[in-house]
């Protein structure tokens, strides 16, 4: 039942009551007053008719007053409990049906039980949210600040105070919670002062658009970096997350320094190098490069280990840059040092310097590396060479120059090395020479010439030496240039097979024209002697034209043999037993050692051309070369003497008991087809021994 008719109910039973009770009591009265005969002076019907009738409507007022004072508040109240509680209709309604006959005072009491059974759910359920929220901003590797903005007097944003922050916040700033919560963002950043208007610019724009506005790489504290972002969160608050990136721009900075500073000397490297001087050409400014390389580095590496080497390259590096601090403050600038690789190292000198500056300069870096120091136990003293090129004289970009200076460097260490030398043109050709050889072997620019070789005794031509002729659209190019140059590149493996074919070729012409023990001399480098499968090569060759090994003669010179004799030896005892012929090459230069004479398995010595030189107007050069064919006599060696060139000269070697010539007097060296003809003409027409009617005929045939 409601409970206002409850109350109307009650006022109703009260005036009721109140009623009977002030009738029974008027009866009592009125009763009394005829049984003692006392005038009725008092209307008492009247008062009770007034007291009843004012009963009645004070009731009716109250009922009203707490309807409306009471009552509608109370359902007012009920209702707006049950919107809150029971915002789903159908729910609303089974509420109505379970309790639409209680009274308001019972639903006001059950709604607002209901409402803080709700209170303490939601109170649970914040508490489980907040302890969640702090449990993912916990678990955030990024630092989370939680500030409260300071405003200036027009509502601006000028700086913040820290609420709440994560435990990645603390550990990024390294300081506990109690020491950053109720800190300023002033106090916690310290370029806050420097950026200081570009802080509050952003902190005014944040607060403006209310969204996140900032993001960037900054330097917060120490040595700590972040990616800063900044956002709004409501009225009077922000936040800002550090992305910690300190890692990365540690590593980013290592990078960074790997790629322009090599890391055992801390000079320069090759790529930071390079660009610099790419940009020194871009500027049209010019200078000098100068690139060292250190002499016989590879001996301390492999003797030493490198750990003393990585030492002395450290030592060189510092002795490098002490020179460069030598200097006055402006050779100073325009100086740079740096490693290129290796034990090679660079240094390059801005402006344009005379030859007499730039010899000055490497004298001064070969001075300045040239220094005793020692490391460990191991004395040393640096030496290295210097190869030099400059921009733009020598080429217009950074790897032709440094081209250019490492030919030039590598020319000097051909000449002993510790010293300097500067670009020249004819050192290019040299390159040019030594990079179109290998093809020009492939594209059979090479043509064999046989030079004869007269048999003094005999009178006629008894053998040849093959020598080599590379023809180019520029003429011929002589085997002094490009002998050399095939022995430093290994090209003369295939040049020495190539010849060896060719020889093999003429031997069996020879022997088709009747000249059955005809020999071709051809020279034999020490990198083909070198070769595992040597002796396979040669009888391979050799037996591909079916003539015998004795029909060929393998010359050998001192320099190529010195360096391992016994190894040596031991070919060519093999070669000899297998039939090959055995000559030494040009004796009376170089060490001309008899000991060679003596351990080599020779059959020929070939005496070179610079002794007959004086040897019409000098005894002792003409009893010198009769001791040595003598000694050669008694060994059971056979002479040939090169570079006879006149008549008086092949007389005199006949005197003295010389086997053989060789030389301009008999002929140059030739083509095959000539050579074919001219032995034709020279041998077999004259197969009989010389005669005296005939000397003077083959005085003019010689070339």
């Amino acid at each position: 039942m409601k409970l206002s008719k409850k109350i109307g109910f009650l006022l109703l039973y009260t005036t009721i009551t109140i009623s009977i009770v002030i009738s029974s009591m008027y009866a009592f009265i009125y009763n009394k007053l005829n049984k003692s005969s006392i005038d009725i002076i008092i209307n008492y019907k009247g008062i009770f008719f007034t007291i009843l009738f004012l009963m009645v409507i004070s009731n009716i007022l109250i009922y009203c007053f707490i309807n409306t004072k009471i009552i509608k508040r109370l359902k007012v109240t009920e209702e707006t409990i049950e919107n809150v509680i029971y915002k789903d209709i159908k729910e609303k309604k089974l509420y109505d049906n379970k309790y639409r006959e209680r009274d308001e005072i019972t639903n006001l009491h059950n709604e607002i039980s209901n409402v803080m059974d709700k209170l303490l759910d939601a109170k649970k359920y914040l508490k489980v949210e907040e302890r969640n929220y702090s449990n993912i901003l916990n678990a955030m590797s990024n630092a989370f600040f939680h500030l409260k903005a300071i405003e200036d007097e027009n509502g601006d944003y000028i700086d913040g105070i820290v609420i709440d922050i994560n435990y990645a916040a603390s550990d990024f700033l390294e300081l506990d919670r109690e020491k950053i919560i109720n800190k300023k963002l002033s106090e916690l950043y310290e370029g806050f002062d420097i950026y200081k208007n570009k802080v509050i610019k952003v902190l005014k724009r944040i607060k403006q658009t209310k969204s996140e506005c900032f993001a960037r790489e900054l330097n917060v504290i120490g040595d700590k970096w972040g990616v800063i972002s900044i956002y709004f969160l409501n009225e009077g608050y922000f936040s800002i997350i550090i992305n910690d990136v300190t890692e990365i721009k540690k590593h980013s900075e290592e990078l960074t320094y790997l790629a322009n500073y090599d890391t055992l000397t801390n000079l320069l490297n090759r790529h930071n190098l390079l660009e610099y001087m790419m940009e020194l050409i871009n500027k049209e400014e010019e200078f000098s490069i100068y690139f060292i390389d250190i002499d016989d580095f590879k001996n301390i590496n492999d003797t030493l280990g490198h750990n003393t080497g990585d030492e002395v390259l450290r030592i060189a590096a510092d002795k490098l840059l002490e020179l460069k601090y030598s200097f006055d403050m402006e050779t100073f600038n325009k100086i740079t040092v740096g490693r290129v690789g290796g034990d090679e190292f660079l240094v390059v000198k801005e402006g344009k310097d005379s030859i007499s500056e730039m010899k000055l300069l490497a004298k001064n870096i070969l001075d300045a590396l040239n220094k005793q120091f020692n490391i460990g136990m191991h004395t040393f003293n640096l030496k290295a060479s210097i190869g030099i090129s400059s921009y733009p004289s020598d080429g217009d970009n950074v790897f032709t120059l440094i081209k250019y200076a490492d030919i030039s460097m590598y020319r000097c260490k051909e000449e002993g090395g510790s010293r300097y030398k500067i670009f020249s043109e004819e050192m290019l050709e040299e390159i040019n020479m030594q990079s179109s050889l290998s093809s020009a072997i492939n594209n059979k620019e090479f043509e064999v010439y046989f030079q004869p070789i007269y048999d003094v005794n005999k009178e006629k031509i008894v053998a040849a030496e093959a020598l080599t002729r590379w023809n180019t659209p520029e003429g011929i190019i002589s085997p002094a240039r490009y002998i050399p140059l095939a022995k430093k590149t290994g090209d003369i493996i295939k040049l020495d097979e190539f010849v060896l074919e060719e020889a093999c070729k003429c031997c069996k012409t020879m022997q088709e024209l009747g000249e059955k023990d005809f020999k071709v001399s051809i020279n034999i480098s020490y990198s083909a002697i070198k070769q595992s499968n040597l002796i396979e090569k040669l009888l391979s060759i050799i037996n591909k034209e079916g003539i015998p090994p004795g029909s060929i003669k393998l010359e050998i010179t001192e320099d190529e043999i010195i360096d391992n004799i016994d190894f040596t030896v031991n070919i060519l005892n093999k070669l000899r037993e297998l039939g090959f012929n055995i000559a030494l090459d040009d004796f009376g230069v170089g060490y001309s050692s008899f000991n060679y004479i003596k351990i080599l398995p020779l059959d020929t010595l070939k005496i070179d051309r610079s002794l007959l030189k004086s040897l019409e107007k000098d005894k002792k050069t003409l009893a010198i070369i009769e001791t040595l064919i003598k000694l050669s006599h008694t060994l059971g060696l056979d002479v040939v003497c090169e570079g006879v060139e006149i008549h008086n000269q092949l007389e005199l070697l006949k005197k003295i008991n010389c086997d053989n010539i060789q030389g301009f007097y008999i002929s140059k060296p030739i083509d095959f087809n000539s050579f074919k003809n001219f032995i034709i003409d020279f041998n077999k027409i004259e197969r009989r021994d010389l005669s005296e009617n005939n000397k003077e005929g083959r005085e003019i045939r010689r070339v």
